[in-house]
């Protein structure tokens, strides 16, 4: 069996930029007065509590914004509707229904168009890169990039531009283009680190190993991972700790340093047991027991 290094991937999703405006109880006290309002407020209302279930609750966003969608189809009252639409999406896509995350990003990509929206296009386009990179259609994918690539330039956003960089340096990694995977990469990175986005930083730096890793480049490699490691730490992102210490340990295993490879291949099975990481586990021991060969 092959072993492999895990990559990390951005999502691009702005409503979620404002869902954490909202507190635990903001749904439930909206849904207590939603029936007491007009349509027209109802519409926002559930806009409102639809965008505070993303990426928390996949299931309840997509009820309420369905819900919005009949009220809003009902009165004639489509202010929400591309809005919904890309909820939808985005649930969608984070439950794994591909298809269905399809259509309704083309939804709502159709109505933004007509609006001449450029930064939700942008979006969008970034997204559908996203869906049809984890379908494996990368012909679809790089076009969806590089669409995105030139409007977020064109809209001076450099944060969501150092996210696309490293998206479609995943694809080139991942068809095989190494050198055009290091070049998006390392834009990603410049731009990541100009703007301080540790987070970006992190998963960049951990996508650079990859690619040091499989040229053989060993200690260049791992520099890199000690410092997505460390800006991790830093952002409390244990999940992506799970899998940067299991790809360090990956590597000190490659360069027979077992007791490194052992320290970290544990850290990162500790870790995973405390956040219930099972889809994780049966790597680890796998790893663990390469070991003892």
């Amino acid at each position: 069996m092959q072993k492999r290094l895990y990559l990390f991937m951005f999502l691009f999703f702005t409503l979620l930029v404002n869902s954490s405006l909202f507190a635990i109880s903001k749904p439930d006290s909206l849904k207590l007065v939603v029936q007491k309002k007009s349509k027209p407020e109802r519409i926002k209302i559930y806009y409102e509590i639809a965008k505070s279930y993303i990426g928390t609750e996949n299931d309840s966003a997509i009820k309420f914004s369905n819900i919005g969608i009949l009220l809003s189809n009902e009165t004639n009252n489509n202010i929400h509707l591309p809005d919904f639409y890309q909820i939808i999406g985005y649930s969608s896509f984070l439950k794994r229904n591909y298809n269905q995350s399809i259509n309704y990003y083309n939804s709502a990509l159709e109505m933004f168009e007509y609006r001449k929206k450029k930064d939700k296009i942008a979006d969008l386009n970034a997204y559908l890169g996203i869906i049809y990179q984890e379908t494996y259609n990368y012909n679809k994918s790089i076009i969806y990039f590089y669409k995105s690539i030139k409007l977020y330039k064109e809209l001076n956003d450099s944060a969501n531009l150092s996210g696309v960089y490293n998206n479609i340096g995943l694809l080139f990694y991942r068809i095989g283009n190494t050198s055009k995977a290091l070049y998006y990469f390392n834009e990603s990175l410049n731009l990541a680190l100009k703007l301080n986005l540790l987070r970006s930083v992190a998963y960049t730096y951990n996508n650079l190993s990859l690619i040091y890793k499989n040229s053989k480049h060993y200690q260049t490699a791992l520099k890199y991972l000690y410092k997505s490691e460390q800006i991790l730490i830093t952002l409390k992102e244990i999940n992506n700790l799970v899998i940067t210490y299991q790809n360090i340990g990956e590597i000190q295993l490659n360069i027979k340093n077992y007791t490194e490879a052992e320290r970290f291949f544990n850290k990162s099975l500790n870790l995973s047991s405390d956040i219930n990481g099972t889809y994780l586990q049966t790597s680890i021991y796998y790893n663990l027991a390469n070991l003892h060969f």
